[in-house]
């Protein structure tokens, strides 16, 4: 049995693991593997803090929803460091920014 006092949560954080991505039709693991920091982590705890100051920066009356969701989404971007084994359309998609576009799209939201 492990003692939670025993796992350095934000060690492994900075750290990251990989990721690798099960087909959602399947459950099957598939070849696509995505490094990530982990929510602890100092980078996601930064752009979390940046995502907060420019919403309160914005329109009171916003989405509580929406906001939410950009704050979510901010995160999720500011964890991943690289790809591997992914492509689109015959592009090969290696890194953070690559992948940053299809985040949004339907199928981006599935995975995160």
């Amino acid at each position: 049995m492990t003692d939670l006092l025993d796992i350095d949560v934000v060690g492994a954080a900075e750290k990251g693991a990989p990721l690798t991505i099960k087909h959602p039709g399947t459950g099957k693991p598939t070849d696509i593997v995505i490094h990530v920091l982990g929510f602890d982590s100092e980078a996601v705890q930064s752009a979390e803090r940046a995502e907060y100051k420019r919403l309160m920066s914005e329109e009171k009356d916003a989405d509580a929803s929406a906001q939410l969701e950009s704050v979510r989404l901010a995160k999720v971007k500011a964890s991943i460091v690289s790809v591997e084994n992914l492509t689109h359309d015959g592009k090969e998609i290696n890194t953070a920014t690559d992948l940053f576009p299809f985040l949004e799209m339907p199928i981006g939201l599935a995975i995160v």
